[in-house]
This record gives structure tokens, C-alpha cells and sequence, in this order.
């Protein structure tokens, strides 16, 4: 197949991280097949993630420049317009795909057609300072199976974002490029939320009623010490974030969220709302949960913020939408259960990754995968 009509765009927006980009990129020209294309879509970098692109001769790879700084969704944005494949994945910069990944999603397609494909994903923790690198999560291969996105995302909708992050998205999951498309057209835009992978996981149930997932992992997800996600569950990052959130300009919330308030807890709700809002077709009707949002959101940021913030300013928070502090509470208590069952596991996960050594960049992290079995009956966990 040729490059000017691939099958994949594999697609990665970066801006000055050449210190996770070039085991990244490394792992996605590993890939044998031709019917890809690799673009790296640079945010105005400073650094030398230029020369790191164009040291590869390979005609698959593909360096492009913002011209300017733009916000993450700016970025993903701009990538996406380059793009020239049939269908379209995004990974991080500090991500990585696994050895022969893209090949066998290929031979996915050609098997089993569908619109979108998803799998499961390892999350691999960068080195931090005196910190050894470790992984939270190595998934036990499954069986295929299809995905109902509407049923998840009505799920997603009554629970107040919880589980968002089972929908499949442009992020980590290959999606046919007739539906970024088909969004664009419907909301103006594919990423006119500050959560890219958030508004897309909401977005898709619009356009597809189903997504294949192919119960073996393809790519890994990667948390180096520059992510805004290791700054938001930690809470070690307050002036990244503001600076990150600063890059969206005028950017407001959804006006039935609380301006008073944290904007960090509040941003995938902004992003669901707001998914909900572009396609009435399929939300119309459907009633948000506010009080779990809280919960879930809470969850998520509470190093970020106090949940007593909140019931003080309960009566501006009741101006905007329903809150019912008894709910409220009640979720609390749910979602305090849940994070203390992750907590553990995923502790466990980090004391076994720790003594079997896990190598410190991720490149090396998915070859050691590739070598090793997976071991029977290892419980399958997620950070949310």
C-alpha cells in the first residue's frame, strides 16, 4: 500500500519531550508493515525533537510542525488534518507501541472488519527522580469480544463520568477516519473540549453503535514526569496545570459547572457535557449525574482539592445544576471503596514490577513484555 493512501496514521503530538519521544517513536518504526504511517505532529519545540524525527530514514515517518504554540487539543487537532490514513491512532509521546503491534492490528482489520478497535494496555510509570521506573497494570490477554458504546455511554452519563475510560477513543484505539470526520462536521470541531480523550470516548457512541476489542495489547500507556496526568492524580504539578490550562485561551466551563470551584475536578465533566450537548440525537433526554461527578471527579484530584470546599459552597454549586449532598455522600463512600481496592492492587503491581526490574525507558519495558509469558490469572485493574 502506498504512503499516499495508507491504512494506519499512527499519529503523536509532543512538544519538548525528545527524552520519552525517541523510545516512542523508536517503537513505532519497529513495526514492520508499510500500510502505516507515523507523524509526529512537534507543538513549536524547542528542544531537539526535530533532529530526533528526521534522523530516521524511513518514508513512513512524517515531521510536522504547529508553527506556533497551540493547546494540546490544538495540537491533535493540527495532527489529525495531516493525516492520510484509512484509519487513525493516537499515542503519547512517552507511550509506546508493542513489538509487531501494528502489524497484527493490520491483520486485525483485514479479519474482522469493524469502525474501531481497542485493547487492553500496560501502564508503565517513567523513572522520577530517586524513583526506579514500575508498572500498574500488565493485562491478561482475553478473548475477543464486541464493546455496546451506547450502553456505556449511557452508563458513563447516569454514573457521572465513571468508567468513561472503557469507550473506546482517537487515543490509544484505531478508529476509522469517517468518524473524527463525522464529529468535526456535527460540533465543529473533534477536540473542542480541554480532554481529548474524554469528549472522542463520548463523542463515538454518536456514530457507531459498536467497537471490536481484540483482547491482547498493541500499544502501552506511558506516564513520564511531565504529563499533565501524573501532575493531576498526584497534585506535584499545580503551576504545570495552570500553564497547560492557560493554553486554551478564553476557554470557559460548561455553564451548569461551578466557576467558584477547582476547574481541574471539574474538566472531564466539562468534557462529557459537552459531548452530550453537540449530539442531541443521542443524549437528548439522558439526565447527567451531577452528585456521583463530584464523587468520581474527588476521586480523581483530591490531592488537588478538599471535598469540604464543596459542601461549603454547596448553594453555588445548587444555582448551576441538582446537588443533593446526601448523594453526594453516598457516591463518596462508593468511590472511597473503590480506591482503596485499586490502591492495593495496584501497589501490588508496583512491588512485583519493582523486584523483577523494570527497565527505564518504555521501549525496553514492551520488548521485556513481548519476551515474557503472561502469568494465568493475573487480575485485570485500572487506575480509574
Amino acid at each position: 500500500m502506498s504512503q499516499s493512501n495508507p491504512r494506519l496514521s499512527l499519529i503523536i503530538p509532543t512538544r519538548e519531550r525528545a527524552e520519552t519521544l525517541r523510545y516512542a517513536l523508536k517503537t513505532a518504526v519497529e513495526q514492520k508493515s508499510d500500510a502505516i504511517e507515523i507523524i509526529v505532529s512537534d507543538n513549536f519545540s524547542k528542544d531537539n525533537t526535530r533532529e530526533i524525527v528526521q534522523s530516521y530514514d524511513d518514508p513512513r515517518v512524517r515531521y510536522v510542525n504547529t508553527g506556533r504554540p497551540m493547546s494540546m487539543c490544538g495540537n491533535f487537532e493540527f495532527a489529525l488534518e495531516q493525516a492520510r490514513g484509512e484509519y487513525v491512532l493516537f499515542i503519547g509521546d512517552d507511550d509506546a507501541v508493542l513489538p509487531g503491534g501494528l502489524d497484527k492490528l493490520l491483520a486485525e482489520m483485514d479479519a474482522h472488519p469493524s469502525p474501531i478497535y481497542s485493547w487492553p494496555m500496560p501502564a508503565y510509570y517513567w523513572p522520577l527522580k530517586d524513583k526506579k521506573a514500575y508498572t500498574t497494570y500488565i493485562p491478561t490477554p482475553t478473548e475477543p469480544h464486541d464493546i455496546d458504546l451506547k450502553k456505556l455511554a449511557r452508563f458513563v452519563v447516569k454514573h457521572g463520568g465513571w468508567q468513561y475510560y472503557r469507550i473506546p477513543c482517537v487515543y490509544q484505539a484505531a478508529v476509522h477516519r469517517s468518524i473524527p470526520d463525522a464529529i468535526r462536521a456535527k460540533a465543529g470541531k473533534v477536540f473542542p473540549a480541554t480532554q481529548p480523550d474524554v469528549f472522542t470516548s463520548m463523542a463515538i457512541p454518536a456514530f457507531a453503535d459498536r467497537a471490536r476489542n481484540i483482547g491482547y495489547s498493541i500499544t502501552s500507556l506511558g506516564y513520564c514526569p511531565k504529563a499533565n496526568g501524573i501532575s493531576l492524580v498526584s497534585g506535584s504539578g499545580p503551576s504545570n496545570l495552570e500553564r497547560w490550562y492557560k493554553e486554551f485561551g478564553d476557554y470557559k466551563l460548561h455553564p451548569t459547572l461551578c466557576l467558584e470551584l477547582n476547574y481541574i475536578v471539574q474538566v472531564i465533566t466539562d468534557a462529557i457535557l459537552i459531548a452530550m450537548e453537540r449530539f442531541p440525537e443521542f443524549y437528548g433526554g439522558m439526565k447527567f449525574n451531577y452528585e456521583a461527578a463530584w464523587a468520581f471527579n474527588y476521586r480523581l484530584y483530591g490531592k488537588l482539592c478538599d471535598r469540604r470546599e464543596l459542601l461549603r459552597k454547596r448553594k453555588l454549586v445548587q444555582q448551576r445544576h441538582p446537588f443533593n449532598v446526601m448523594k453526594f455522600l453516598a457516591y463518596c463512600a462508593m468511590h472511597d471503596i473503590i480506591a482503596r481496592r485499586q490502591e492495593m492492587r495496584k501497589q501490588r503491581y508496583i512491588r512485583e514490577s519493582l523486584v523483577a526490574g523494570t527497565p527505564d525507558n518504555i521501549r525496553d519495558f514492551v520488548h521485556q513484555l513481548a519476551r515474557k509469558e503472561q502469568t494465568p490469572g493475573t487480575p485485570s485493574f485500572s487506575l480509574r
